[in-house]
């Protein structure tokens, strides 16, 4: 029965019938198991992805679940966009911040929950949420279904569900992976090797300026990515965001500012700056790398966000609530 009435449910389109008819269904749809709907990013920096498919075969009925690949850029909020129509659908990002972001694109301000496997190179998401890489407890998580409502942030015409930034940390995503290495090695060594030949920025927010900044992020959460903490207190609950600002170190200075970051200490740093807003214009002295969720988006010169309270579903562990 229950998978007759998945068939069912899966051929309506749902915007052809009113709230009232809508209602009609819902008795008969929660009686209905959830459809978990996985959506793999081939191209993620984990080798898991080849073994996942086979995984979820092995965990799941064969009637709880469907298996997408991304195929171009942006094809996972297309796909995630189709499913979220549907209800008691769930939809699992399998990927990295980037392929989080592409999903949440179609399920903000939708009721459609979003479970994660992380299996990119930094996983910052995933990382605050405490969301394990263990694939095994990944499918438990997922199963359990407990979920909190997160926060995002509009940034220009795209949502950040992370951090997004400016200057040498979105210098460095515009090179990263291209010439084949993924993986925090490569990406510690292509930051390092390029800082020589970087350029500090000046950045304007509302009426403060600061001059001789390296690198800016606003930060949803806690961290970019394999536990580089650059705003320990930030959190996707607490309805604000954190810009995070470097000024340019010398080279010497290097070594206490990488401290610094995986120590969860770098709030105290004499070079760093932390500032909470709801909602502000970033200005800067000339065009400037920008990336969103480690995607690289060209170069601009400002940046308007505003933190959008509670308006997507994220499935995680049910200690996370009090302790992201």
């Amino acid at each position: 029965m229950n998978k007759l009435l998945l068939i069912f449910v899966q051929t309506l389109k749902w915007s052809q019938y009113s709230l009232s008819e809508i209602n009609n269904f819902i008795p008969y749809i929660k009686y209905m198991a959830p459809t978990f709907v996985f959506i793999i990013n081939p191209k993620s920096g984990s080798a898991k992805n080849k073994i996942l498919p086979a995984k979820i075969k092995s965990f799941f009925k064969s009637d709880q679940f469907i298996i997408e690949f991304t195929e171009f850029p942006k094809h996972a909020t297309v796909i995630a966009s189709k499913y979220a129509e549907i209800p008691n659908h769930i939809i699992i990002a399998i990927g990295g911040d980037g392929t989080i972001n592409e999903i949440a694109q179609a399920l903000v301000n939708t009721s459609t929950k979003m479970g994660i496997i992380p299996t990119g190179s930094g996983n910052g998401f995933a990382s605050h949420l405490k969301i394990p890489k263990n694939i095994d407890h990944c499918f438990k998580l997922i199963k359990n279904q407990h979920s909190i409502l997160s926060d995002v942030i509009q940034v220009n015409d795209s949502i950040s569900c992370n951090t997004a930034g400016l200057g040498f940390d979105a210098y460095v995503a515009k090179l990263f992976g291209n010439d084949g290495h993924r993986g925090f090695l490569s990406y510690m060594r292509l930051g390092l090797g390029k800082f020589k030949k970087s350029t500090a920025m000046n950045v304007t927010i509302g009426d403060a300026t600061f001059k001789n900044i390296l690198s800016l992020e606003i930060a949803n959460s806690n961290q970019l990515g394999n536990n580089a903490r650059i705003s320990p207190h930030s959190n996707v609950i607490d309805g604000i965001a954190e810009v995070v600002l470097l000024t340019k170190p010398k080279w010497f200075q290097i070594p206490s500012i990488l401290w610094a970051v995986f120590t969860g200490t770098f709030d105290h740093h004499r070079l760093g700056k932390i500032i909470s807003y709801q909602n502000e214009v970033i200005r800067v002295d000339k065009p400037t790398d920008f990336h969103i969720d480690g995607e690289y988006k060209g170069e601009v010169s400002q940046v308007k966000f505003e933190v959008l309270t509670k308006k997507l579903h994220v499935i995680c562990p049910e200690y996370n609530i009090h302790k992201i």
